[in-house]
């Protein structure tokens, strides 16, 4: 299990990684060539695929990252979340069947059926808290979803699709455009999805600032082990 790393580390590197990544920054959340290229590729898929194995080479801001900020998490016996049915540790080589995200305490939990599997911290999006509303407001949405597909090797590394938005979503957003709280021409968004890293970000350190469009983002070992204990199909709920 990860831990989050301390505000103080959080706003000092996090306000370096703003400015080294800002002309760079590319994420998921919305049908721009992102949502695009991976959606795409999403929606044309008939089948898992199995995740890759490699690592992402880092390069540009992972080569000024301090060994100490990239130093790799120690692995300890995952805890259970507060308020969520849960039995403690999994047995190994347990399989996964659904995922839960914390989004205030930037934590995601592997399930198998009551017990963790694993748990580790997470980079959410932009936007901030509270409901996605529409594409372009960079915010993780909340609600129960489904892993639609498992792509290996895409720039963000392994890449979980979810099946945002769903009907609830949608009536959100129908809800927004007849109050006139959602920017015209916009959508509900869609290339949600739980992925690893861009090859330019260092594993542990691109958790110190939210940086996605709205998705969810993990080192890429990290979404190489999730991946490698669920299939098409597993739960995904993202809770405020």
């Amino acid at each position: 299990m990860t831990s989050l790393p301390s505000k103080s580390s959080r706003s000092l590197l996090g306000r370096w990684l703003r400015c080294a990544t800002a002309t760079a920054l590319i994420a998921c959340g919305d049908p721009s060539e992102a949502a695009r290229s991976e959606g795409a590729e999403a929606a044309s898929s008939a089948a898992d695929v199995a995740p890759s194995a490699s690592a992402d080479a880092g390069g540009g801001v992972a080569s000024k990252v301090s060994a100490e900020a990239t130093a790799a998490p120690s692995a300890t016996t995952p805890g259970c979340p507060s308020d969520w049915p849960c039995d403690g540790p999994a047995p190994a080589g347990a399989a996964g069947d659904l995922i839960l995200v914390d989004k205030s305490e930037h934590r995601l939990w592997l399930f198998s059926g009551r017990e963790v599997i694993e748990s580790h911290s997470v980079a959410l999006g932009s936007g901030g808290q509270g409901q996605k509303g529409y594409e372009g407001d960079k915010v993780t949405p909340i609600g129960s979803y489904q892993v639609t597909h498992i792509i290996p090797k895409t720039r963000w590394h392994t890449y979980l699709a979810l099946d945002y938005p769903r009907e609830e979503d949608k009536r959100r957003y129908a809800e927004l455009v007849a109050r006139g709280e959602a920017p015209p021409g916009t959508t509900a968004g869609s290339g949600i999805a739980i992925h690893g890293r861009r090859a330019d970000m260092p594993d542990g350190a691109h958790k110190l600032i939210d940086w996605t469009l709205g998705c969810v983002a993990l080192d890429n070992a990290e979404i190489d082990a999730i991946a490698g204990k669920i299939k098409k199909g597993a739960r995904v709920v993202i809770r405020a």
